[in-house]
């Protein structure tokens, strides 16, 4: 992610229409309020231009290096691409929102 702005990155995959699938990422954050990197670091999801979850990553206090939450979301398939973008939530003074491991899995069939 690029710090101190609202920019981010995306893509769009082909899909099946009516399918689930399983998206997962980890933000990272690192704690130092008095400094550069803030309290949390947040990631804002989107899928086909639409907000459909705000991550919000505020662990690592006390530790000195950038610390994983994962997050995982269900999301269902409207047509045979699906845009999914992710988002710098972070305040402008905010040096480091981390983004990694995104990974999207279609679910068995039966499974939401």
């Amino acid at each position: 992610m690029v710090p101190n702005t609202a920019t981010g990155i995306a893509q769009t995959v082909a899909t099946t229409p009516g399918a689930f699938y399983t998206l997962s990422f980890f933000v990272g954050n690192v704690v130092d309020p008095r400094g550069a990197f803030g309290a949390s670091s947040t990631v804002r999801v989107k899928v086909n231009g639409k907000l459909v979850l705000t991550a919000k990553n505020s662990m690592g206090a006390g530790v000195s290096k950038q610390v994983w939450q994962k997050f995982t979301m269900t999301i269902k398939a409207t047509g045979p691409q699906t845009a999914i973008s992710f988002i710098n939530g972070d305040k402008s003074n905010d040096e480091a929102c981390g983004l990694d491991a995104v990974s999207l899995t279609l679910n068995p069939p039966g499974v939401e």
